[in-house]
């Protein structure tokens, strides 16, 4: 919790001043503790390596929600959300800067190319689990 009050503030200057960030998270920052709560167990405790952890989440999430704002707020006009006033673009740190869903959203835009990728992907982690099944069962 320690952390969170720390990097709370924190994100907020961060998106000011990152390059390449389009998105402010205003309505968001109540769902960043949240996020660096799951890095406690990660770094055992440790304060400042949470902290580290924790501007990376939020420079990568800051970065990605931004990159995923156009499509984010396409699928919001789609279902007749009225936009801000004064607002282009629409994004979310809780939703929007998921670095799975990123990730899929650019290997669909290769078209055929990302979903042989994505296959391929899944049919490895298939083997790799059936491999782990056979292990436990000896």
């Amino acid at each position: 919790m320690a952390v969170s009050l720390i990097l709370v503030p924190l994100s907020v200057l961060i998106a000011v001043v990152l390059p390449g960030n389009n998105f402010l998270p205003f309505a968001d920052l109540a769902v960043l503790p949240f996020l660096f709560v799951l890095v406690v167990p990660i770094t055992k405790g440790d304060l400042f390596r949470t902290l580290i952890v924790g501007l990376f989440i939020v420079v990568s999430g800051l970065w990605i929600a931004s990159d995923i704002a156009p499509l984010l707020t396409q699928a919001a006009i789609d279902a007749q959300f009225t936009m801000p006033v004064g607002a282009s673009l629409i994004s979310s740190i809780a939703d929007g800067a998921s670095p799975l869903s990123w990730a899929f959203v650019k290997l669909f835009e290769l078209r055929y190319v990302g979903i042989a990728v994505l296959a391929v992907i899944a049919a490895g982690m298939a083997y790799l689990n059936r491999v782990r099944i056979l292990k436990g069962e000896k």
